[in-house]
């Protein structure tokens, strides 16, 4: 995605609003061989979901509407670009 493309669709919605990024493509697992890994932005939306912990702490999104859910924008991710 461009830039011009991600500031056009950004420019849309409410400028409070956090952004996370978010990918559940296989290539992202953790590997020894990688230091980094770069990913391609395929789409910007909004959605309702819950910020929660995992039982080793790691964070993740628990997606859909509850009383502690919050709007986000996310970034919907790739490793194929």
């Amino acid at each position: 995605m461009k830039v011009k493309d991600l500031i056009a669709q950004l420019s849309k919605l409410d400028p409070s609003l956090d952004v996370v990024g978010y990918s559940d493509d296989e290539e992202l697992l953790p590997s020894d061989k990688h230091l980094f890994r770069l990913l391609d932005i395929l789409e910007v939306s909004t959605t309702e979901a819950e910020r929660v912990r995992d039982d080793g702490r790691r964070p993740y999104l628990k997606f859909g509407k509850s009383p502690t859910s919050v709007q986000l924008v996310t970034l919907s991710l790739t490793v194929d670009f």
